[in-house]
């Protein structure tokens, strides 16, 4: 058996390299063709994030996937100036925030030596900075992990402009405005979706006291940066960029599904300490589990749209539209 080790690592990396450059050819097959005159993704893109983006490629789709989304909360197109004197004008302004993000920064992903090097980390100064001034509420705590979440594979403006358009086009400005109106409707869209798709979790949760808020906020607003182990991320980034903000809610039901066995076993403070420390820190998940098994689990939520797909995520956020006052 010693000996037949070997081999099967030879086939299994052999058969690996072949998939991964048959994604490669894939994804530049679809970059080079014509995207639809609308502005919408190209459709094939729909099946291929799913298997994921080539990291050699992941700056050049997210850039294009973000730069043609154009659905927001409000239905508007917020049109960005993205040109180097408009970049270098936002850096110029006065900021009240700075102090508070640069006391985050060597706080952000503190064990990646790649953002803590000097020139990374003003780089994330930069894009903190740009999206700052750029919104009318500021910095919010916890947006430099968006900021070096895109800077691990995109470059500093890119990735600047590419955190506005996520908050302007996709509508993340709602998860850190005042009264965070996007965030408490997407908590509430997760409890009623992990109540249809596993009752027996959602029941345990609220007979322990659990509230989504307790774990969740975190989940939802550094979109899984801090929440799955690092090498996961991208993979979830490459659905959410194309399909959009509602995807979230399924990763988090996802998440909350491979791990519902352990989390039954668990009383309040099991559950507290579990949830808030993410899934990143579970060394059995994680060695137990890949970020396919994510995916794969993702996808079969999908794949039931009025149940607890993109339909009924949309209904659920309306019902919350309905029965809150638009100042809440």
């Amino acid at each position: 058996s010693q000996q037949k080790k070997p081999i099967v690592l030879f086939f299994f990396n052999t058969l690996w390299g072949i998939m991964m450059k048959s994604n490669e050819r894939q994804w530049a097959s679809i970059m080079a063709q014509s995207w639809p005159a609308d502005g919408t993704p190209h459709p094939k893109c729909a099946k291929a994030v799913l298997k994921g983006i080539p990291e050699s490629m992941r700056a050049a789709v997210w850039w294009r996937l973000v730069c043609c989304y154009a659905s927001t909360t409000d239905g508007v197109d917020h049109v960005v100036n993205m040109s180097p004197e408009a970049y270098q004008t936002l850096l110029n302004k006065e900021n009240e925030a700075a102090q508070q993000f640069t006391r985050d920064l060597p706080r952000t992903f503190p064990d990646c030596p790649f953002l803590q090097h000097p020139k990374r980390q003003q780089s994330l100064h930069n894009i903190c900075q740009v999206i700052s001034v750029y919104n009318d509420f500021g910095y919010c705590s916890g947006m430099s992990f968006i900021g070096g979440t895109l800077l691990l594979h995109m470059e500093e403006q890119n990735a600047a402009w590419a955190f506005v358009k996520l908050c302007a086009n996709y509508g993340m400005y709602a998860f850190f405005q005042q009264h965070m109106k996007g965030l408490k409707k997407a908590l509430f869209v997760c409890q009623k979706l992990l109540d249809r798709q596993c009752h027996r979790l959602a029941t345990h949760l609220v007979q322990e006291g659990v509230s989504f808020d307790m774990f969740a906020t975190r989940m939802i607003q550094l979109l899984f940066s801090y929440t799955v182990p690092r090498t996961w991320v991208p993979r979830i980034w490459d659905i959410i960029l194309h399909r959009g903000l509602w995807a979230i809610h399924l990763f988090v039901i996802a998440l909350l599904q491979l791990r519902t066995d352990d989390l039954l076993a668990m009383s309040f403070e099991d559950l507290i300490a579990s949830l808030m420390q993410g899934w990143q820190a579970d060394s059995d998940f994680v060695q137990h589990h890949s970020c396919q098994a994510v995916i794969n689990a993702f996808i079969k939520l999908e794949r039931k749209p009025h149940k607890c797909g993109k339909a009924a995520v949309v209904a659920l956020e309306q019902q919350y539209d309905a029965s809150t006052p638009a100042n809440e």
